[in-house]
């Protein structure tokens, strides 16, 4: 009796479970479609991601809501196997193998293997839905653009979302601490998250209302990175599941976030801490004391460092040389720049201080796209890809040689500018809120400059003679227009890196125009250097043969002059004694004009002497023989 009256029980429990199951599906089904076709009048970016937890409430309604019908079917046939075992009293029969009695397999490998299906699908659907809202984030318009159509209706409508996901949460989890309604715990887990994003999309739409729109950027980027951590968490649930210990009085499902049971029930996460440790170490490890104060002090401990750490972002500090605006929900303060010291503010994310510095030099290039390997170990040619990527800009340039009327009016040309700028510090507040991105506005005027100015000026001065006086005149022009539009900056210098034709199409031709007009120039000045070196050398030969004349006529001279005297005392020395003379005359030729000559002398008054003369060259001298003279000559 007591059996049945079990049986009838998990019946109608199991009766009881599809029908709540099916209501929460049906309703939060309706609150996600109301958001999705609503989301442009709600306006604000965490009403649009209020409609993921209401998606996952479906998704497990559906599994609460079959997990309830099997387990009524299988205590309808546990009631069928019991009346049937009666029947058959004194028979030999196990109604357990009976084929009919499927429901009870059916339902074991539900519970088993339909986890595993709904963590993967909740990590997938997470992975959709958060790319798809940062796709939607990245191509529309600027946050300051998009405001709710009516701010009142969109918080009264989160109102309503609110108090239906409290109520129908916390019944739900109220209605699982009992064993057949286990399922609805996630369930409720759900809900309650839709009514926490409920009330942020309230807070963002009042936001909206009281001047403060800063607050729903601030609130969609902490619930996308909570989203993105529940996607997570179904991740890691899925991978550790098979190593987790189990328990046969209450397994968990792998769906049922930990996150989450922070908030909705802060003692089952103990509580599967406890059960792991004694898993774990064999032993009660949950009676300990330590366990026991961990239990009721922990969070408490961790909610107060929490608070505390929270607060800290109270104190903001601005730095030397820095000036500083303060912002609540947004929304600037402070209506003079703050200057170095220690402030407090709004904790974040509601409230932060902003810092300037109107003394560093800050830069953009116009030009080429840097990146961080450009010009590490790479000669920069005209015909080598010196950056990423270039933009080209057409360049008047002057027609040249006899055939002008063909030659274009028009080229490209590739720069590399550099735009060194600073903050004013009386036009701080244009600089931080008049422009999102103030460096990409001061890039495109100067993309604006430099289309502009290369059209009226010629392209080989830009390059060369010109440069300096360019980058003057771009200076001037930047700086103009973005005075006129209260940019808040002061241009410092402009600076032309590189200015040079198309690297692949134009730039071989050029190089090879100016490698001809480089190798013209050097042989003109290699003939300049051989006309000066050949007037050098003529002007020295000239020089050289007067001087060789003049030598020449003076030793001419001088040799006439001494041939006369030398004549004239000759003749003296002759008259005087002209036999010594012509002896000695003769004597001095021997002498002088012959001194190799063997000589002979033979008196001519010694008649009865004869004289032998051996007259061969002897082969071999003797000592006695040697002209010790002669040789040492």
């Amino acid at each position: 009796m007591e059996n049945e009256n079990k049986l009838n029980q998990d019946i109608d429990s199991g009766r009881l479970m599809t029908k709540l199951s099916i209501i929460t599906a049906i309703g939060s089904l309706a609150i996600a479609i109301i958001i999705g076709t609503t989301g442009k009048m709600g306006g604000t970016d965490i009403y649009s991601l209020a409609i993921f937890p209401y998606i996952m409430v479906v998704i497990f309604s559906i599994a609460a809501m079959i997990y309830g019908i099997m387990y009524a079917g299988t205590a309808r046939e546990q009631e069928e196997k019991a009346l049937l075992q009666k029947r058959k009293e004194g028979q030999t029969f196990d109604a357990g193998e009976d084929v009919r009695f499927t429901t009870g397999r059916s339902f074991e490998n539900y519970k088993k293997y339909t986890p595993y299906f709904l963590a993967g699908l909740g990590a997938i659907l997470t992975i959709i839905l958060m790319l798809v809202f940062s796709r939607i984030w990245a191509i529309r318009p600027p946050e300051s653009e998009i405001i709710p159509a009516s701010p009142q209706n969109s918080a009264f409508v989160s109102i309503i979302f609110m108090a239906i996901s409290v109520f129908a949460g916390a019944f739900c989890i109220g209605q699982s601490r009992s064993p057949a309604f286990r399922w609805l715990r996630p369930v409720g887990a759900w809900l309650i998250a839709g009514f926490v994003v409920s009330l942020l999309a309230m807070a963002a739409a009042l936001g909206h209302r009281f001047g403060y729109p800063g607050l729903d950027r601030y609130l969609r980027n902490i619930t996308f990175i909570l989203y993105c951590l529940l996607g997570a968490e179904f991740i890691i649930n899925f991978a550790t599941e098979f190593y987790r210990p189990r328990t046969l009085e209450a397994p968990r499902p792998i769906f049922e976030s930990r996150l989450l049971a922070l908030f909705t029930e802060p003692g089952g996460v103990m509580r599967n801490i406890a059960e792991t440790l004694d898993y774990q170490f064999g032993f009660k490890v949950s009676g300990s004391w330590i366990y026991n104060f961990a239990e009721k002090s922990l969070f408490k401990v961790i909610i107060i460092w929490l608070a505390v750490l929270w607060a800290s972002s109270m104190v903001s500090e601005v730095g030397p040389n820095q000036l500083g605006i303060k912002e609540a929900f947004g929304k600037k303060v402070n209506e003079k720049p703050l200057i170095s010291g220690v402030y407090f503010t709004l904790p974040w994310p509601f409230g932060e201080i902003k810092r300037y510095s109107c003394t560093e030099l800050q830069s953009v290039v116009i030009g080429p796209e840097i990146d961080d390997n450009d010009h590490k170990s790479k000669m920069v040619l005209w015909t080598t890809a010196h950056y990423k990527s270039e933009s080209r800009y057409l360049v008047a340039t002057k027609p040249s040689g006899s055939d002008g009327a063909k030659a274009t009016s028009v080229s490209f040309i590739g720069i590399s500018m550099p735009i060194n700028f600073t903050i004013r510090k009386n036009e701080l507040f244009n600089y931080a809120y008049n422009f999102k991105n103030p460096k990409s506005i001061l890039k495109d005027i100067g993309e604006q400059a430099v289309v502009k100015y290369l059209a009226s000026v010629s392209m080989l001065d830009f390059m060369g003679a010109d440069r300096e006086k360019s980058a003057l005149e771009l200076k001037k022009l930047i700086q103009t227009a973005t005075d006129k539009i209260n940019l808040g900056i002061e241009i410092v210098s402009v600076n032309l890196h590189d200015a040079h034709p198309p690297i692949k199409e134009v730039a071989p031709a050029y190089q090879k125009v100016y490698g001809a007009k480089e190798k013209m120039k050097a042989a003109i000045l290699a003939a300049d250097a051989f006309k000066i070196k050949t007037r050098t050398i003529a002007a020295t030969e000239s020089l050289k043969v007067i001087e060789v004349a003049k030598s020449y006529r003076q030793e001419r001279i001088a040799i006439a002059e001494a041939e006369s005297k030398r004549f004239n005392k000759q003749l003296q020395a002759y008259k005087v004694m002209p036999e010594l003379y012509m002896l000695r005359s003769y004597l001095k030729l021997l002498e002088v004009n012959s001194p190799r000559i063997r000589k002979y002398i033979m008196s001519a008054d010694m008649p009865y002497s004869v004289y032998e003369l051996n007259m061969e060259k002897k082969t071999r001298l003797d000592l006695i023989d040697v002209d010790l003279d002669t040789l040492s000559r």
